[in-house]
């Protein structure tokens, strides 16, 4: 059986015991992200970009960004 396990960026953030502000901190060392733009895009207003979602894997030490469920 190939069933996969997808996370969404809220459980992932949760799970690391950040908040969405220590997150975007996080994220914005690699590509610009305030907390305002995070909250868009956890509560899905706004789409992540590709760098972003790079950016959010890298800081969340994901290796395979195909785990993250962004829709």
């Amino acid at each position: 059986m190939n069933e996969q396990i997808r996370l969404t960026p809220k459980a992932i953030r949760i799970n690391m015991g950040y908040s969405q502000s220590q997150m975007a901190s996080e994220i914005n060392k690699y590509v610009s992200m305030d907390e305002r733009k995070y909250k868009e895009r956890e509560n899905k207003i706004s789409k992540w970009t590709g760098l972003e979602i790079i950016a959010f894997a890298k800081v969340a030490n994901i290796s395979d960004i195909r785990i993250i469920k962004l829709d």
